[in-house]
């Protein structure tokens, strides 16, 4: 590539050297705070929180001290899933080290450091790492000297142009650590919200009732509104059942879909990647058909995970191991039902409930037996779902809006890392806004 030049890893830096774990803390001002593979986030940056102080010797720590626009290479601790040899970028002066577990990387003058960073974060993606893996004693370490003396870029040859890349990618990076931030805030407030609502309601004008303003009863589940109820699954579902598909078959486009535990995750229920059987043997199981609006409950593996089925999933079949709840609506209203067995008071009955040496379960004889509490008022119940919902929503947009950047991310990274797109100042312009 025109402008590009080839260089060995190593040629990166100045200089690399191991992190020193230290001593035990001593009585003074002499400590410093270290960092472990605990501090490292998958997205390339370092957590700060939860840092160790320790006692490293000035000697030792003169050459360690990390500071803006260092990186942090692991070493030692990778899994088949996660390999060793994550890369992090420090993006502010740390004045303090890492344990010895971690490589420090001090990047030359001449290179734009985040750049680097990006380069080298972009390998780790694409796998370039996994023929540097060494296990040894159950541990799988990283070869990080063979790694940077045997291993080769291509970057630009002007700083101007590897910092111009840098910053499209930064921009992004920014935009994805707010959303990150606002997801955790709004996942915090919908905690909150449920425990108030759940367990509170909302009188006539819509506010959440307190002891001071309303009066409560004790209960099996703690305190609750005088006028509230708590029962027995079975005393509010007209059906809760488990018959589902022993063996589906194999995989049939157009047919009935099916629902298996593993493919209860997030907070809905969606047809994406459900598989799907032959309208003969899913009639064989009508009892395990599953309506909008039913509940499906995990008896096994995700064990406690509830969803709602949405109208698409009208009439798809469970397999074994789920449980179809159908709401008595004149008694308790299917959303509401959803959020009350998404509770703290609920997931305890699970926990002194599931049993199992290979893997936990629970019976849907507990199951039945599983109390919920809920407003007597139905009308209340649905403004209660309809408040959890929103949140949910909300927070499901901004997932979806973090995923469609994370993408954006990628593609980026292989476009301008290796050169097939050239860079330009109205891109950071356009990053800028997103």
């Amino acid at each position: 590539m025109k402008g590009w030049v080839k260089i060995k890893i190593e040629e990166l830096f100045d200089y690399t050297i191991p992190g020193e774990w230290g001593l035990e803390p001593i009585i003074n001002n002499e400590n410093v705070p270290v960092l472990r593979s605990t501090n490292f986030q998958n997205n390339g940056f370092i957590d700060y929180t939860n840092t160790v102080d320790r006692y490293v010797p000035s000697n030792y720590l003169a050459a360690r001290t990390i500071k803006s626009g260092d990186i942090l290479i692991e070493k030692s601790g990778g899994s088949p899933q996660q390999p060793a040899g994550r890369i992090v970028y420090c993006d502010k002066d740390f004045n303090g080290t890492c344990s010895n577990f971690i490589e420090i990387g001090k990047i030359k003058s001449n290179f734009d450091k985040r750049f680097v960073f990006y380069c080298l974060y972009f390998l780790y993606k694409s796998g370039r790492v996994l023929k540097y893996q060494q296990q040894t004693t159950g541990i799988i370490n990283f070869k990080f000297n063979e790694y940077k003396a045997e291993e080769y870029i291509e970057i630009p040859s002007s700083k101007e142009e590897q910092y111009l890349i840098s910053e499209v990618l930064r921009k992004v990076d920014d935009a994805l650590l707010n959303l990150e931030v606002l997801i955790n805030r709004k996942n915090r407030i919908k905690i909150g919200m449920m425990q108030d609502l759940l367990t509170k309601g909302v009188d006539k004008d819509g506010n959440i009732r307190t002891e001071q303003t309303h009066e409560f009863k004790d209960s099996p589940i703690g305190k609750i509104p005088i006028d509230w109820i708590v029962d027995s699954l079975e005393n509010v579902t007209r059906s809760l059942i488990t018959y589902g598909i022993v063996q589906a078959g194999p995989h049939i486009p157009n047919g009935i879909p099916y629902i298996r535990t593993g493919d209860m995750s997030g907070e809905f229920l969606t047809t994406k990647g459900l598989l799907r059987t032959s309208h003969e043997i899913a009639a064989k199981f009508n009892r395990s058909r599953v309506e909008t609006n039913d509940i499906v409950f995990a008896l096994r593996a995700t064990i406690g995970k509830v969803l709602l089925v949405p109208e698409e999933l009208n009439g798809a079949n469970l397999t074994q191991g789920t449980a179809r709840i159908a709401p008595d609506n004149n008694i308790v209203e299917s959303e509401y039902l959803l959020w009350a067995m998404r509770t703290s008071y609920f997931e305890k009955q699970i926990l002194e409930q599931k049993k199992g040496t290979t893997f936990f379960e629970i019976t849907l004889a507990q199951l039945r037996s599983m109390l919920v509490a809920y407003p007597a008022n139905i009308d209340e119940q649905k403004i209660i779902a309809s408040n959890l919902k929103s949140i949910s929503d909300n927070i499901l947009m901004l997932v979806n809006r973090h995923n469609k950047l994370q993408k954006l991310k990628v593609g980026l990274m292989q476009d301008l890392l290796t050169g097939k797109v050239k860079v330009n100042e109205l891109q950071i312009e356009e990053m800028g806004r997103i």
